[in-house]
């Protein structure tokens, strides 16, 4: 079965080996992103809870290091928001928003490439195609009225191997591009609800209660949407 496969692969010409190395570029970037793109690394649980109580302790040194230890991008927006302290709650909201913007968009233009392959292996595919197609036709010329209809035949099921390939590729990269970009929202909805619950209770609220900052903080409100 293996075999069978392989030989079949094999007769797809060179463009099967660009969409080889369209596989593993795919492959490579998807791993990535499963490996980086965690809720620990953007809005780890219990964080925002845990430098609020800091913040209204007064403990800014320990929050200074909560914030350098947590190496998330929630964790980043703390360590800001407690050197700019001083601040408006306007310049503070618009730092927290400046450096989230900048992390997510950055962990979006990384999952980019799968949308690039799943693009652009199906076309490879069809252009493999249409240089086996001509191919054929040309076999079918030369033969002449001597030639077998089956000499067409093959040569179109093997041209077609390349398309199957490319979709084969395509489909998978497009979903796991889909899925990371929508796991990217999902965790930058909940990074903001957190920073402005944040912002609210470090610049604009009086008050010695912690704030409401129990995690996940979005499961509260709607369900979730996690895989």
């Amino acid at each position: 079965m293996a075999q069978s496969l392989l030989s079949q692969l094999a007769k797809g010409g060179k463009t099967m080996y660009v969409l080889l190395l369209l596989s593993v570029a795919a492959l490579a970037f998807a791993l990535e992103r499963l490996f980086h793109l965690r809720r620990g690394v953007i809005v780890p649980h219990g964080l925002a809870r845990e430098a609020d109580i800091l913040w209204l302790d007064g403990a800014l040194d320990e929050l200074s290091d909560l914030s350098e230890a947590s190496d998330s991008t929630l964790g980043r927006i703390i360590g800001a928001l407690c050197d700019h302290r001083a601040q408006s709650f306007a310049v503070a909201s618009n730092l927290a928003e400046e450096i989230a913007g900048r992390e997510l968009k950055r962990h979006l233009l990384r999952a980019y490439p799968l949308a690039v392959v799943g693009t652009l292996a199906p076309l490879l595919g069809l252009l493999g195609t249409v240089f086996g197609m001509i191919a054929s036709f040309e076999m079918v010329a030369v033969a002449g009225s001597l030639g077998d209809a089956r000499l067409l035949a093959d040569g179109i099921s093997m041209a077609l191997v390349t398309t199957a390939a490319g979709l084969i590729i395509a489909v998978p990269a497009l979903a796991l591009y889909h899925f990371f970009r929508n796991r990217l929202e999902f965790l930058g909805v909940e990074l903001e609800e957190q920073v402005n619950a944040l912002l609210r209770s470090w610049f604009l609220d009086d008050h010695e209660e912690p704030a409401n900052l129990t995690e996940p903080l979005m499961e509260r409100e709607r369900p979730d949407r996690e895989s």
